[in-house]
């Protein structure tokens, strides 16, 4: 049995993150998915800004059934724009990533 997990699987993670000063559960949201990549930009004002996001403890990995994996889809919205979704299916998704699918259609 291998250890190995397919591409496109969800997994979820969890750990314990200290908050280095007062914050709103908003500013908090912003900060951790402005950290995790998930959002390019955080309030200047969110006291939060001045701190990496750091772990208390090691990050658990939990892969427990059922198995979903995340479908990417890019749909060409002007000349220099794209609009990427993504769909929570209980299928591998074998297909290019949403980086392939960009340069796929700058060529077409």
């Amino acid at each position: 049995m291998t250890d190995l997990l397919p591409r496109s699987r969800l997994i979820k993670i969890e750990c314990f993150i200290a908050l280095p000063c007062d914050a709103t559960r908003a500013q908090i949201d912003e900060w951790v998915c402005f950290n995790l990549g998930h959002s390019g930009e955080m309030d200047a004002l969110n006291p939060l800004g001045e701190f990496d996001l750091e772990t208390f403890n090691a990050p658990v990995l939990t892969d427990d059934p059922p198995h979903f994996h995340a479908h990417e889809h890019v749909a060409k919205t002007s000349p220099n724009g794209y609009r990427t979704s993504t769909a929570v299916k209980p299928e591998p998704y074998d297909g290019p990533s949403a980086l392939e699918q960009i340069e796929r259609l700058r060529r077409s």
